[in-house]
């Protein structure tokens, strides 16, 4: 995606969030009557419910990441959710905190066989685009029938709506943030196979290699070497040089 259209389609995605936030705030109005000490309440539920949103939007998109991940034959290696990370080490699952300076959310997997690793990897992409949605159905539903849920019932998933829609729009249009593709952008990359998709599988090959016990010297170098240049701007460029490290190095 060009630079020009990627800025028209973050602004886009910022503008249709923006109204989603505006439509909520309003039906709620309409659907419930505040008085003083309500509106307070209703308030407070609701600046909560943005942030427990992101929470758990972030939840259901890892989390989808690991379900699918795992149906599609990959290994566990850690969840990141917010300012804690759940990770494997050795035969035990542990928890550090991140200190808030790691992704909002980040699922990593590796293959336990090198089989058919693309198709394998599109479930495990499309996951976390299932689990959004699941989440934006869930805050839709309680949009939709607001008097089942109760007005602070509403305050709290309501307005996780706006949260869902633009990790929805964001993870589902193909583009590029900070040398990393969406989710989108992953699956059409993997299906066009493009320079980076076919750098990122040669990547996950390597992994799921030394997995199985091999030695990084003792994979052929054309895991290594017969794969296309990426500019250095890529993701992918610095994690394939590490491994280019790695089998000299052995």
């Amino acid at each position: 995606m060009k630079r020009d259209t990627l800025i028209i389609g973050k602004l886009i995605i910022f503008l249709i969030t923006v109204l989603s936030f505006a439509a909520v705030i309003l039906l709620g109005n309409k659907f419930y009557d505040f008085n003083s000490d309500s509106l307070i309440v209703y308030v407070i539920f609701a600046v909560m419910g943005v942030f427990l949103g992101s929470f758990i939007d972030t939840l259901f998109h890892e989390g989808f990441h690991l379900l699918f991940g795992k149906f599609a034959g990959m290994k566990f290696q850690s969840i990141t959710l917010g300012f804690f990370t759940v990770y494997r080490s050795g035969k035990r699952i542990k928890i550090s905190s991140t200190g808030g300076k790691e992704y909002a959310g980040c699922c990593s997997m590796i293959f336990k066989n090198p089989d058919n690793i693309a198709k394998k990897y599109i479930i495990h992409t499309l996951g976390g685009l299932i689990g959004t949605f699941v989440h934006l159905m869930f805050c839709v539903s309680v949009v939709v029938f607001p008097h089942a849920f109760g007005m602070y019932c509403y305050a709290f998933f309501a307005f996780g709506l706006p949260i869902a829609l633009y990790m929805l729009l964001f993870n589902g249009i193909p583009m590029k943030a900070q040398g990393m593709s969406t989710d989108a952008g992953v699956i059409l990359g993997l299906a066009k196979k493009d320079a980076s998709a076919i750098v990122s599988i040669a990547i996950m090959q390597l992994q799921s290699m030394v997995f199985s016990g091999m030695r990084p010297s003792e994979i052929d170098e054309k895991h290594y070497f017969s794969v296309p240049v990426l500019p250095e701007d890529d993701s992918n460029f610095g994690i394939l040089l590490n491994w280019r490290y790695l089998y000299y190095l052995d």
